[in-house]
Order: C-alpha cells, then sequence, then structure tokens
C-alpha cells in the first residue's frame, strides 16, 4: 500500500507500515494544535 488516504490500497490494504506513514503524517499537525490551544 501506498499509505495514501483515500486510495484503494489505504481501505483494502492496510498495513503497519501504512499506519506509521499515517501517524508521522499527522502526528506534528495535532502536537501543532495542542500548541496553538495550549494545551500542551
Amino acid at each position: 500500500a501506498t499509505g495514501t488516504f483515500g486510495s484503494d490500497s489505504f481501505v483494502g490494504e492496510f498495513t503497519l507500515d501504512d499506519a506509521f506513514t499515517a501517524v508521522r503524517s499527522v502526528l506534528p499537525l495535532m502536537l501543532g494544535l495542542r500548541r496553538d490551544w495550549g494545551l500542551a
């Protein structure tokens, strides 16, 4: 799978590598939002 959201591979063949890719792309955004909101 490519690890891109909305692709057939994401839905049909979600692997551990895809999970790590998703986490790496989302985690910085979540941490940034928490800092902006003063929740960190």
